[in-house]
């Protein structure tokens, strides 16, 4: 595993797509275990978006919010320069 990035509170970063990602943590971090073992929504939408964007199964996996609505992003959708 490659080390993480640190991040500051709520720090505000920018997906690839441009959209504003409000970034709280890595969800393992914050929920205390990996998202495939997570039976939350937000969990469970991340995982058909695996799929569908061939994303990575490891987890480099953050939670933050968009417009006030918690998501799960893989540290590969963040724009690179909004670190």
């Amino acid at each position: 595993m490659t080390e993480r990035i640190e991040f500051e509170e709520r720090q505000v970063l920018k997906l690839k797509d441009g959209t504003e990602y409000r970034v709280e943590g890595y969800w393992d971090e914050i929920r205390g275990k990996s998202w495939k073992d997570s039976e939350v929504f937000a969990a469970s939408h991340y995982g058909m978006k695996v799929g569908r964007k061939n994303l990575p199964m490891d987890n480099e996996v953050l939670y933050g919010k968009v417009d006030g609505i918690g998501h799960l992003m893989h540290i590969s959708e963040i724009d690179p320069e909004s670190f």
